[in-house]
């Protein structure tokens, strides 16, 4: 199973969701903060077992078009930089392996491999990455082996960079600019891709499985929905995918379970669902954000709802304002 990733935030409600409109205020500042360059913006925030934090950048307005860069800083538990390096263009969210080691991707088709004192290790260079980073990650097995997408493709690698084997799914995925989305594990060890093509011809999105020798098991269409985050895994090995209009339960072998519709809305605004999050009883938290203020002059509201693994409601929760930020537990 993929060993998680714990992201770092500044307040914390109930489900210990941070959203950056409502639960924080001037008054809570938090242990420590930390300033990185004023052109940067930063990203997802990866946490290490001793506490290191580390945060990835992406460059917004860098003054210099012709060499953009950004940053992953390591910042110790007491909010003090230990490093920082520099990439060029944007880079993707920090997955920290098994042995602390650090890996992220960049605009120039590499995942990197760093040590805790932001030594590179190694560099993996796959020219047919071609998309944002922003969305071009990682996951890790316990053997060590790294699992990434690249447009229609799965890629395995080693602890040492080496390519151990590249698969395609022979999907209609190679777009120009591809949204790739993190692959998951389950714990048996079968690996989850998901594609999605986003334009205007065929939306859709089709996840796959694999075993750990790239083998295909299955794979499974959703037509005319869009899934923008990668799929949670139960603790019964159920997968659980969200589009902007409902969320889908997917058993171990591929097939439906249920479908929960996200309620209609009064505006024609389109929500926005957050990656779906299952606690270890089993209940999924969803959290929807719908944006109305600007098209409707009415106010925006996130509502984040608590399903059993029936898909019947257990409760939910209305806020002000609009986020779509994935809860964590």
């Amino acid at each position: 199973m993929t060993k998680p990733l714990r992201f770092l935030f500044g307040c914390f409600t109930l489900l210990t969701l941070l959203t950056m409109f409502a639960s924080c205020s001037e008054e809570k500042t938090g242990k420590w903060r930390f300033f990185g360059e004023d052109w940067l913006e930063f990203g997802y925030v990866a946490v290490s077992d001793d506490g290191t934090v580390y945060a990835g950048t992406e460059d917004i307005d860098s003054g210099n078009e012709n060499e953009p860069s950004s940053y992953l800083y390591s910042i110790s538990p007491d909010g003090e930089q230990n490093w920082s390096i520099s990439t060029a263009g944007s880079m993707s969210y920090p997955a920290i392996g098994l042995d602390g080691t650090v890996l992220v991707s960049n605009y120039n088709d590499k995942i990197f491999s760093l040590n805790t004192t932001g030594l590179e290790n190694w560099s993996f260079e796959d020219p047919n990455v071609g998309a944002d980073p922003a969305s071009f990650s990682h996951a890790i097995g316990l053997d060590g082996t790294i699992y990434f997408t690249s447009r229609s493709n799965l890629h395995a690698i080693d602890q040492n960079g080496d390519l151990k084997w590249i698969v395609s799914t022979g999907g209609d995925h190679d777009t120009l600019e591809p949204d790739l989305l993190p692959p998951i594990i389950d714990s048996e060890g079968r690996i989850y891709a998901t594609f999605h093509n986003p334009g205007p011809g065929n939306p859709g999105t089709v996840i796959y499985a694999f075993n750990l020798l790239g083998v295909q098991e299955w794979f499974l269409e959703i037509e005319g929905e869009v899934i923008h985050h990668s799929p949670a895994i139960g603790p019964d090995r159920q997968l659980y995918a969200s589009s902007a209009s409902r969320l889908y339960s997917i058993s171990p072998d591929g097939g439906f379970n249920w479908e929960f519709p996200h309620p209609a809305t009064n505006t024609a605004t389109t929500p926005i669902a957050s990656q779906p999050v299952v606690d270890v009883g089993g209940t999924i938290y969803q959290v929807m954000g719908y944006p109305y203020e600007n098209i409707t002059g009415g106010d925006d509201v996130t509502v984040i709802y608590a399903l059993h693994a029936t898909g019947a409601v257990k409760w939910e929760l209305e806020l002000k304002g609009s986020t779509s930020s994935t809860p964590v537990i």
